[in-house]
């Protein structure tokens, strides 16, 4: 395998790793939606 695959196939893992930390911690981001809701009303 040439250099560039093996940086493209570690690209693809970090972002599947960030999309699964994202999805298992959805209550970890600073977006609550209480908040949000009253601060738009």
């Amino acid at each position: 395998m040439s250099g560039k695959s093996w940086m493209l196939l570690a690209f693809v893992v970090i972002i599947v790793l960030i999309a699964v930390v994202m999805n298992l911690q959805p209550e970890s981001t600073d977006n609550p939606p209480a908040e949000t809701q009253t601060e738009a009303n």
